[in-house]
């Protein structure tokens, strides 16, 4: 039955935490769920992912690392997610693991019209790519609240920060350009 879902999307023991909210359509392909993913949370999907419930993961193609995983190109979101209180992981980027937690708040009437997905809530912004995990990412903060600390400069450099832009890990930042393209064109 085509329904649309609440989805609650936080990443795994950030503090504060970092989440985002969403409405989606059930009947979505579960990779369009991880295009939205990396839409809302802002990665540049330049790193692997999977899709993790009871120990089971669900790839985009099959790598013969684990004989505990399955292709989900064919499977739609319902598949995985169907009433309020479900939950997957997702994990991005094996090297930093990215872990974040998908829990349908609940079960809602399909959207309208061409959206098919949208952005309803969320708070704090999203770590930077390859900053490495969650450590790296209080590392950062850590750095980047410190002017004096000496690789204050070298981080903000990397960030490619303007020299009046000031960091404040709870501001979410949306191109609305990526999230516009992120939140379109999904099957």
């Amino acid at each position: 039955m085509k329904n649309s879902l609440q989805l609650k999307i936080s990443l795994d023991n950030s503090k504060p935490e970092v989440w985002r909210r969403i409405v989606i359509n059930n009947t979505l392909s579960m990779s369009s769920l991880h295009q939205v993913i990396q839409s809302v949370m802002q990665w540049d999907n330049s790193h692997l992912h999977r899709f993790i419930v009871n120990d089971k993961m669900f790839v985009p193609e099959l790598t013969g690392l684990s004989d505990n995983e399955e292709n989900y190109s064919e499977m739609i979101i319902n598949d995985l997610l169907k009433e309020k209180g479900d939950t997957l992981t997702y994990e991005y980027d094996f090297g930093d693991s990215w872990y974040h937690t998908l829990e349908v708040e609940s079960v809602l009437p399909p959207l309208r019209g061409e959206v098919q997905a949208e952005l309803t809530g969320g708070a704090n912004g999203c770590p930077p790519e390859d900053c490495g995990g969650i450590p790296g990412y209080e590392y950062l903060k850590t750095v980047l609240t410190n002017p004096k600390h000496p690789e204050y400069g070298i981080m903000r450099e990397w960030l490619c920060m303007e020299d009046d832009e000031k960091f404040d890990p709870t501001e979410i930042v949306l191109d609305p350009d990526y999230l516009a393209e992120g939140l379109s064109n999904l099957e």
